[in-house]
């Protein structure tokens, strides 16, 4: 009886609220009446839970908020210098069908999805992976990277390493930006407590890319309608990981609550040779 209470007051704010504001700032789309269908067959912890990360994403605006610290120091001793150096060499002297072929060899045992781009748009998909292709921006520019402070100096890279971090793991994310179509894709992925990699080399796509932040996700796994992971880049070197468990999350629901995240705890810097700009 306790669940069902939970579950019918969330439901009651989510609706309430939206039915409130103002048509122009948000609309309720059918995407919005699936998600509360699918609450309601998980338990009420996660209708509260869920209710909150929509409530949050009604705001369209980024409360400036100074980035944790890089951990610059943790992650050369977790990753190694020579393996840190190493991504950064073969992703700036590699031409992209070289660096390209690199990464396939390193990740064909592993990937999910397709784990490609291009095989993923013209694979005879499952018509879950079909609703997610709308999503996927090919024609990224990188927005954050040529418009801010911190990115594009001392100058607009084309070919640029992130090491980005939360308190418990470190990514690093790799970007061809120097021809059409643009590429990015995750390289090295280390827990700080059990020093394993934990997500495997991938291509990523990218489903937001404005002047504020970027979100990049990884590919659905098989017969999953989302990705389980969605990794979000801001301006100011602001970082968020969100982790879906159940894969059944709308990225309409991410790009809104990226809004409203907590920031100030983790980073996403420039690599360098020796370590972090």
């Amino acid at each position: 009886m306790k669940n069902v209470n939970k579950i019918i007051f969330g439901i009651f704010i989510i609706v309430i609220t939206n039915l409130s504001l103002p048509t122009t700032s948000l609309a309720i789309s059918g995407g919005f009446f699936k998600s509360i269908l699918n609450i309601f067959k998980r338990g009420g912890d996660d209708v509260i839970k869920t209710g909150d990360d929509l409530l949050k994403g009604i705001n369209n605006k980024i409360t400036p908020k100074k980035p944790g610290p890089s951990k610059e120091s943790l992650i050369m001793e977790k990753v190694g210098a020579e393996a840190h150096a190493s991504e950064f060499k073969t992703l700036k002297e590699s031409n992209r069908a070289d660096y390209i072929s690199y990464i396939r060899r390193q990740s064909d045992e592993v990937l999910e999805g397709g784990g490609d781009m291009w095989e993923f748009f013209n694979q005879e998909s499952p018509s879950d992976n079909d609703i997610f292709k709308k999503f996927i921006m090919v024609g990224w520019i990188g927005k954050i990277y040529n418009n801010s402070e911190y990115f594009a100096k001392p100058i607009s890279e084309k070919k640029l390493l992130l090491v980005c971090s939360n308190l418990n793991e470190t990514f690093y994310f790799s970007l061809l930006m120097e021809q059409e179509p643009k590429r990015a894709f995750l390289v090295k992925n280390i827990n700080f407590k059990n020093n394993q990699n934990s997500l495997p080399i991938q291509e990523l796509v990218v489903i937001e890319d404005n002047n504020d932040l970027k979100i990049m996700s990884t590919f659905p796994g098989k017969n999953n309608e989302y990705p389980n992971h969605f990794f979000t880049i801001y301006k100011d070197q602001n970082f968020y990981y969100d982790r879906i468990k159940q894969a059944n999350v709308s990225p309409d629901i991410i790009k809104k609550k990226a809004y409203s995240n907590i920031l100030g705890k983790n980073n996403c810097s420039k690599a360098t040779e020796n370590g972090l700009l």
